[in-house]
This record gives C-alpha cells, structure tokens and sequence, in this order.
C-alpha cells in the first residue's frame, strides 16, 4: 500500500485511512502479506526494507497499491539513481556524491506551464538534454519526468514533502559512502528554487549540509547570499540580445565550443570543464 511516507512518518500528514486499510485487510485474509503506507522504493528495495524490522515483506513487493493519482505519482523517485553521466562523475569523484532530478523541460508537461521560463529567449528547447542517453529511448523514463513535473505544478507540497524525504535517504546513503551530498536539482528544467518556500524555507536553507549546484538560462537570479549553491549560467548566441548578457553574469559561465577551445572568450580566460 503506497504512500508519501513509511508507516505513518509524518505526523503532521498522518495516513490514517490507509493503516486502517491495510489492518481490515490482514483481518480478512491472514495469510496475505500486506505492508504499508509506505513509499514506492520501500515496496521494492529489500535493502531499504531492513530499516523496518516489523515488515512483513523482506523481498520486492509483486503489487504496488495506489489509492490515488497523488500516491501514483509518489512510486516515481524524484531524485535519479542511475545516469550515465552521473555515474561517471560519482566513480572518479572521492569527495562527493551526486544525484540529479529529471523534470521535463519547457512547457512539455502540460502545455501551458513551464519550469525553463527562457526557454524560448534562449533557444534552447531543440537542443535540450532531455532526449539524450536513457531519456531518449527508454518511454517510461520521459512518462516518469512529466509525471513528476505535473506533480510541482499542480501539487507543490506533495511534491515538496517528498522531495524533502528523497534527500534525507540519500543523505544517509552519502553518510554510508563516507562522501559529502551533492545535488543538481535542475536537470533538465531551471526552476529558480531560491524563490519556492515550504514550511517558510528554501531547499538550501532546509539542508546547508548538501552542496547544491545547477545550470541556468535565466540572467537576473540572486543567489549570492547562498554559499551552499553554485549556479552557472549557460551561454547561448542564438539570441542576439540575449548573448549579450553576457558581462553582465555575476557567476560561472559555461559556453559550448564546437572546434578547439580558446584561450580567451569575450576577455574572460577559459577553462576546459571535462579537464579541470
């Protein structure tokens, strides 16, 4: 039986009609193997399933409950396990670990919304990332990422409590590594998260131990006074006006270089990112 917390905890959110579910459940047939509320990954990680001793279940769940669109949505983890480029940066990395969260760009999601609100001034919804690696031929993976966007927009503090809970397992899967948490929230979408409030805080406010860190198109973000997040603008010279912006950037600037990188661009000396 799924939900947005395990076994009830939140006790601010408490998930009463779903305990008594599972109890009437039990009550009607003693030799089904029923468990929950719990969240998606618990029904189906044996290893996650060892923190609960008084589980009934010690192996993948074969039938996942959803009593709603929202504890639907719920199955989808927010935060990606597995990315290919993840994966590399977490294998040479000794100091930190990343995870990065998928949404769906622009306004793919529903039509009108959107999470990359210069999208169009830069010009960047043709070459978005979305489509590339798994994103590109894996269905489900681009299902999960609009799912998860409809879930911010139209749901903020579902979407926010479980957010909160996904970083809270994988701060303790750092702690188990021996390595600092490092999150890239904005994957493919650029959602200026210093201006979303939950409970009268930020995300970087809620957790200053995590190393926040994103790429954007949007040139007026305020994020100076945060020393837990680092921003780096995105180039782009499809728009004229907008690459003009450019020394006009407080933060990092990342621009994609066809042919041989320069030792300069625009009087600002460049880095190679894949070396340094």
């Amino acid at each position: 039986m799924l939900s947005f917390s395990n076994f009830g905890s939140n006790q601010k959110q408490r998930t009463e009609r779903l305990e008594e579910a599972v109890i009437i459940a039990r009550e009607l047939d003693p030799n089904l193997i029923i468990d929950g509320p719990m969240q998606g990954d618990t029904a189906l990680n044996p290893d996650i399933q060892k923190d609960y001793g008084f589980m009934a279940l010690d192996s993948p769940a074969n039938i996942l409950i959803c009593p709603n669109l929202a504890s639907a949505n719920i199955a989808y983890k927010l935060l990606s396990e597995s990315s290919p480029k993840i994966d590399k940066s977490n294998k040479i990395q000794d100091k930190y670990f990343s995870r990065v969260m998928y949404l769906a760009p622009s306004n793919l999601a529903d039509g009108k919304l959107t999470v990359c609100p210069y999208a169009k001034i830069a010009m960047c919804e043709e070459p978005c990332l979305n489509t590339a690696g798994r994103g590109g031929f894996i269905p489900s993976i681009q299902k999960a990422r609009i799912r998860k966007t409809l879930l911010f927009l139209h749901e903020y503090p579902t979407f926010m409590f479980q957010l909160i809970e996904d970083i809270n397992k994988f701060i303790k899967e750092c702690a188990k590594l021996n390595k600092l948490p490092c999150l890239r929230l904005n994957g493919t979408s650029d959602i200026q998260w210093e201006n979303y409030l939950y409970h009268g805080k930020n995300i970087f406010e809620m957790f200053p131990q995590i190393q926040f860190y994103d790429y954007t198109k949007i040139p007026t973000r305020k994020v100076e006074g945060i020393s837990n997040y680092h921003l780096t603008w995105s180039y782009s010279k499809a728009n004229e006006k907008y690459s003009k912006l450019f020394d006009t950037i407080p933060y990092n600037k990342a621009v994609v270089f066809r042919n041989l990188l320069p030792s300069l661009f625009k009087n600002v000396k460049v880095i190679d990112g894949d070396e340094d």
